[in-house]
């Protein structure tokens, strides 16, 4: 609604001010295209198309990306300690898993 009573809106502005001539009227059907997708553009980059050169803008500034990077090697090197603690039991569990394999399979052939 409010697109075509803008239209109308400006079409009778455009009458007033030219006179009823083809080419205005074309003018008038040409700007208000323009200006629909100029407004819905702006609408679209507010909703989340900003989200990436905000990301590039942050990215930018070293200092700022070092200090986020040191405060998260922390966390992430006691994530790396936890996984290779937890692999050293997997690992030694293994080692059992296959001296008891042997083992059984050199009682069997004993029998």
């Amino acid at each position: 609604m409010i697109v075509l009573g803008s239209s109308i809106v400006g079409l009778i502005y455009v009458f007033w001010q030219n006179g009823f001539a083809k080419n205005s009227v074309k003018a008038l059907v040409i700007a208000m295209v323009y200006c629909w997708g100029l407004i819905r553009a702006i609408y679209m980059m507010s909703h989340g198309l900003v989200a990436v050169p905000r990301k590039l803008y942050q990215n930018a500034d070293i200092n700022r990306r070092l200090r986020r990077i040191q405060g998260q090697a922390p966390r992430i090197y006691d994530r790396l300690n936890d996984a290779n603690f937890a692999l050293e039991g997997l690992d030694a569990q293994r080692i059992l898993n296959t001296e008891e394999a042997c083992n059984l399979a050199r009682s069997s052939k004993m029998d």
